[in-house]
């Protein structure tokens, strides 16, 4: 008479014995444990690559690449990152295929054929301009910021807080003249009596001239650096263009008006010496 094993050997017996494969049945080879450790490291040395914002960096192709090759490239490269690969894997190893075969599928979709590279390098053009009118209104608004903060320190008799303003916003737009002229204006009144403290104060109020020729402001300050120099005659002149161009020029008229009265002060004065 047959007497069976016990339970526990029944047990043990069952998990011994591996679970058939089921691709052995239809002829084909049993699929190869995953290893897991190794699709990751594959999974993040193509990572880089394929999360450039360039799809050709992303497909690893020329810039002339024809349709043939980026198909090829693309095709190679979703067979290593789809998501159906990493059956088995954990839920980071899965999340990261996911995102790098969509990295692959969006690089593809954007240069899969001649229309659509067309109408990518139209768009990276826009988005280019676009950039390129952000950064210069940043640097236009921290310019103006920086020069009315000038303007503030200059009327605070800070004239050296307000050079440092004055040159921040230079260094943020150079295009804008009024930047240059008060540069020169506060750079001679961090110290008047210094040497060459007005040729270099002009230098810098000839650059705001040359950006601006139309402009009184370079005029009214280049009369001012000329009175301090002594050369009254180049203020008058320096004034009274400030005011051709804008008869409104408050500023200009006043020093004009001063200019003169000193000239007429002057010439009494010596007058009067003459006819003793």
């Amino acid at each position: 008479k047959h007497t069976p094993p016990p339970q526990g050997a029944l047990r043990e017996v069952r998990r011994s014995t591996p679970a058939p494969d089921p691709r052995a049945d239809a002829g084909m080879p049993p699929t190869p444990p995953l290893n897991e450790a190794a699709l990751r490291a594959e999974l993040s040395g193509l990572a880089p690559q394929l999360r450039a914002p360039d799809p050709w960096r992303v497909l690893g192709v020329e810039a002339d690449a024809n349709d043939d090759r980026i198909r090829a490239a693309y095709a190679e490269l979703a067979k290593r990152t789809h998501p159906d690969r990493v059956i088995g894997a954990s839920d980071a190893v899965r999340r990261v295929a996911e995102e790098l075969f969509a990295c692959a599928s969006k690089a593809f979709d954007a240069i899969r054929d001649e229309a659509a590279r067309a109408a990518w390098r139209r768009e990276q053009k826009q988005a280019e301009a676009d950039a390129a009118a952000r950064e210069e209104s940043e640097r236009a608004v921290h310019a103006e910021r920086e020069f009315v903060r000038g303007e503030g320190l200059l009327r605070a008799r800070r004239p050296a807080e307000a050079l440092q303003a004055f040159r921040n916003a230079v260094e943020s737009y150079p295009e804008e003249c009024d930047y240059h002229v008060y540069l020169g204006w506060a750079h001679y009144l961090v110290a008047p009596e210094a040497p060459n403290r007005i040729n270099e104060a002009v230098r810098h109020v000839m650059k705001g001239r040359k950006l601006a020729p139309d402009r009184r402001t370079p005029y009214l300050f280049l009369g001012r650096l000329c009175q301090a120099a002594g050369r009254v005659d180049q203020a008058e002149k320096m004034y009274a263009r400030a005011i051709q161009l804008d008869p409104d020029c408050v500023e200009a008229m006043r020093e004009l008006r001063l200019v003169r009265m000193r000239q007429d002060k002057a010439r009494g004065i010596v007058g009067r010496i003459l006819k003793r």
